[in-house]
């Protein structure tokens, strides 16, 4: 074939994709330029702190502080919220930084301003003053972070300070004693404020919309733990008791008390991971206030608490009659 001279069409449309192009790239970098600085500002506004609902809120801790008869389970989660804002202060004391570091060099190089009762050029000293300015609105957020850090910190301090007072006072008091009946009614009146307080806790949490819809979404890990607990609660003690006494019946080797001892362990580890369980499905709700979370924390020592000591009272006086005791008494 013999050519034409004539650029094909393929080969003009290539020329013609090669120029948009080559027009295109530098105006897109034009483009990003000028409007990426856009969304940086917004989101450097957006990022700044209300210094209005802070000023609100530490007011509120002032008198949280201030009240004797403010909880330590309330201080402690007032403490966690002053400790969230105050990481806030301190990521907006270096806002600006970089344009503050420009203008102060913009400003050096101006040279000194004059000294008392001299004067400089009228325009040196018109770019001075706006530069100056400049300086002084660009500075204002970083300031106003630093300020209120500073109250942040110290109001942390203060909570630490009280918390630490009240340990102590709690360590030198003589506290009534459990077994005496004469003391029953206050603890009884104690136990009954605080479920009627885990219950407000509740139903305030029912009635907030947003923690329902949060908590239909995490109820299909509520129901599997739930379930698990049930049945390591219920049924998975028994169960690891049975192994063990048919252990403790046989043969009296070596080798098979520790395999009895060894088995008998999951008596205290079994239930206590159904009630870690029932612990971790109620707070994962997110239906339980600050002294429901305590509470069903709480749980948990508790079930160890009392899983050890049936435990330690079966190991002492087994079931099975040829199972060795640790207590030197007849049957």
């Amino acid at each position: 074939m013999r050519r034409t001279g004539k650029p094909t069409i393929a080969l003009v449309l290539l020329w013609v994709w090669l120029a948009v192009l080559g027009f295109a790239a530098p105006i897109a970098a034009q483009t990003n330029f000028s409007t990426g600085a856009v969304p940086a500002a917004a989101d450097a506004a957006d990022s700044a702190p209300d210094y209005k609902v802070w000023e609100k809120f530490a007011a509120e801790v002032d008198d949280f502080i201030a009240d004797p008869r403010t909880s330590d389970v309330r201080l402690e989660t007032v403490r966690d919220e002053v400790a969230t804002w105050r990481a806030k202060f301190l990521a907006a004391q270096g806002t600006n930084s970089a344009r503050i570091g420009t203008l102060r060099t913009q400003i050096d190089a101006l040279g000194p301003p004059p000294a008392e009762g001299a004067t400089e050029a009228d325009d040196i000293a018109v770019r001075r003053k706006a530069l100056t300015e400049q300086l002084s609105v660009l500075q204002a957020p970083s300031i106003s972070a630093v300020e209120a850090y500073s109250r942040a910190d110290g109001l942390i301090r203060e909570i630490d300070s009280l918390m630490r007072d009240r340990q102590a006072d709690e360590l030198l008091q003589l506290w009534p004693i459990p077994i005496n009946p004469a003391n029953w009614p206050a603890g009884v009146s104690a136990l009954m404020k605080s479920m009627d307080d885990v219950e407000a806790e509740v139903r305030a949490a029912l009635s907030n919309e947003t923690r329902r819809a949060a908590f239909m979404d995490k109820l299909p890990p509520i129901i599997a733990l739930l379930l698990f607990a049930a049945f390591t609660i219920l049924r998975g003690r028994a169960l690891i008791e049975g192994v063990t006494l048919r252990l403790q019946e046989r043969s009296h080797s070596d080798a098979r008390e520790i395999s009895a001892f060894v088995a008998s362990l999951g008596q205290i580890v079994v239930p206590s991971l159904g009630v870690f369980a029932f612990s971790t499905a109620i707070i994962l709700s997110g239906m339980l206030g600050p002294l429901g979370e305590v509470v069903a924390r709480t749980l948990i020592e508790f079930g160890l608490i009392v899983f050890t000591a049936r435990w330690l009272g079966i190991r002492s006086f087994p079931r099975a009659a040829s199972a060795p005791t640790f207590l030197h008494m007849s049957e």
